[in-house]
C-alpha cells in the first residue's frame, strides 16, 4: 500500500491558497470618499484580486452617496494555480 503513496508524493504539488500563488490578474481599485471635518476628498488604493470586486456593491455604494466615486483598473495576468495543475 506504501509503494503506490510514494509514486503519488513524487508529483505532488503544493499551492498556497492566500491569494500569493496567482489567484488571477490583480486589480487596483481606488475609492474616494469625503472627510468629514475637513470636506476634503480622501482617496484610498487597495490592489486585490481582480475577481474578489463585487462590482454591483461599489455601484450601489456609489448610488447611495456612501462614497464619491471608485475606479477599478486591472492589471496584468497572473499564472493560475489550476493551469499549473493541468486542469
Amino acid at each position: 500500500m506504501n509503494e503506490n503513496n510514494d509514486g503519488l508524493e513524487q508529483h505532488r504539488m503544493i499551492i498556497p491558497l492566500d491569494g500569493s500563488y496567482g489567484a488571477g490578474p490583480l486589480a487596483e481599485v481606488t475609492i474616494i470618499t469625503k472627510m468629514p471635518d475637513t470636506n476634503q476628498q480622501k482617496r484610498e488604493t487597495f490592489n486585490i484580486p481582480f475577481f474578489l470586486i463585487d462590482i454591483p456593491r461599489l455601484l450601489r455604494l456609489n448610488d447611495a452617496n456612501l462614497i464619491l466615486g471608485f475606479s477599478v483598473v486591472k492589471g496584468e495576468k497572473t499564472p493560475s494555480g489550476l493551469k499549473e495543475l493541468g486542469l
